[in-house]
């Protein structure tokens, strides 16, 4: 566990913890990250709903691309394992409050995703259906899981079912 007292900084007010390694920067327990030489927030860019920054530092030949859960968890709780992801516990991808972010292994964060509430619409006949979660609708329609999350992250446009021959698209509920 990282001693974070020993990095705290407190700028308008609010408390920020220096990177162990990336020591230009530093986060909140909200989420923020600031650079701390100009003590201003940096301004994320949303990939897929999650969010990253440009990391320059003198501990890199070139600037480098890091995701801000993946900072913010290693500000709080260290690096992270070989083999782990960091979760947002809500499943809200721009989340990224310590308190919102878990470590997984890889096939955990996969059996939660998939575990998430879908409808499949017939392309062709425009019928609904409503499963449980991805891994039903697999099963059900003979549509790989992987095809499935793709098309809910706007990945891909459909899939075939091997079931029924019938093109799907599929989004999340609500």
């Amino acid at each position: 566990m990282v001693n974070i007292l020993e990095k705290m900084l407190i700028i308008d007010g609010e408390k920020y913890y220096k990177h162990n390694v990336f020591t230009k920067y530093a986060a909140s327990k909200d989420g923020n990250i600031i650079n701390i030489k100009t003590e201003r927030i940096i301004k994320m860019i949303n990939c897929n709903g999650y969010l990253y920054f440009n990391l320059c530092d003198q501990n890199l030949s070139k600037p480098k691309i890091y995701y801000q859960h993946r900072f913010v968890y290693e500000v709080f709780k260290g690096e992270i394992p070989k083999f782990f992801e960091v979760d947002h516990i809500n499943n809200l991808k721009n989340d990224n409050r310590i308190k919102n972010l878990q470590l997984l292994t890889k096939k955990q964060n996969n059996e939660k995703s998939n575990n998430k509430p879908v409808v499949s619409t017939n392309i062709e006949t425009g019928e609904e259906r409503r499963f449980n979660s991805i891994t039903k609708a697999s099963n059900e329609l003979h549509i790989h899981i992987v095809s499935i999350s793709s098309i809910c992250r706007k990945m891909y446009k459909s899939s075939k079912s091997k079931k029924d021959g019938c093109k799907y698209t599929f989004k999340f509920l609500a």
